[in-house]
């Protein structure tokens, strides 16, 4: 597997582990440092103890439900962009 290490690459734990100096639990998700040995990182994907998370582009949502906020409707017939005294009835 050809892997190039992007340091700002998320990657998650597949089991409970030590790593370096720090305890994962399965599931958590971590980043190396700068400067990490990448055959270090290598080794933990190839032994299956990471993978790398994809960045997906998640749609934001702006209340508890998942709707999307709302588009603001005009408050007053200025905001519409009609003359409403030239309307004959």
């Amino acid at each position: 597997m050809k892997f190039k290490v992007l340091y700002d690459t998320q990657f998650k734990v597949l089991y409970d582990t030590q790593i370096s100096t720090k305890l994962y639990k399965k599931g958590d998700e971590m980043e190396f440092v700068q400067g990490t040995d990448e055959l270090f990182i290598k080794r933990l994907i190839d032994i299956n103890c990471i993978e790398p998370i994809a960045k997906q582009d998640k749609p934001k949502l702006t209340d508890k439900r998942g709707t999307k906020k709302p588009k603001e409707q005009p408050k007053d017939d200025q905001d519409l962009g009609i003359d409403l005294d030239e309307i004959e009835e």
